[in-house]
């Protein structure tokens, strides 16, 4: 039989149980982080120059011995690369300061479930390594002074809109860099 009382009890049963409150703390407790590791909200901007000049310190420690491929200018690697979707037609585009670096080192990282792009990482576990194709698109000139950041990023601006890797047709965002 229900009463008013049974189902007001009901009710305030069924608020406790589908509701999401956090729990209660006691003074000068700190609220339990899932993350292990504290995360930084940086500009997208600083974010690419932080990546290139780590790469760049990279490709300034190692040594390579292997000829430069065909066709790419004597003294320089750097140069733009896309990673394409075959069956979506999707593709990601980005440049590095040794462009077949960079190419393996995506590579490696969607092998490895640590891609950056969340939505080229999703697609790639989805439709699997054998869907996927790595094109070096271009390289650029060396400049005398070493500095090579700007053409650079030029460069890949120019094959992101060449090749329309934003939106639904890409995996890139907009992240506008100040030269």
């Amino acid at each position: 039989m229900k009463t008013a009382r049974n189902v007001q009890a009901l009710k305030s049963q069924h608020r406790r149980r589908f509701t999401l409150e956090p729990p209660m703390l006691q003074s000068g407790q700190e609220i339990p982080s899932r993350v292990s590791t504290p995360m930084r909200a940086d500009p997208p901007h600083l974010v690419l120059q932080r990546e290139l000049a780590r790469r760049q310190t990279q490709v300034a420690g190692t040594s390579r011995v292997a000829a430069p491929p065909v066709g790419s200018v004597p003294g320089t690697d750097a140069g733009a690369y896309a990673i394409r979707n075959r069956i979506t037609g999707r593709v990601y585009v980005s440049g590095d300061l040794d462009a077949q670096a960079g190419l393996d080192y995506d590579r490696a990282a969607l092998k490895s479930k640590q891609h950056r792009n969340a939505a080229l990482q999703a697609d790639w576990d989805w439709f699997g390594e054998e869907n996927f194709t790595f094109d070096v698109l271009g390289r650029i000139e060396p400049r005398a002074d070493g500095n090579n950041h700007g053409k650079l990023l030029q460069l890949v601006e120019v094959w992101r809109e060449e090749l329309g890797s934003y939106g639904n047709t890409g995996y890139n965002s907009r992240v506008t860099v100040p030269f």
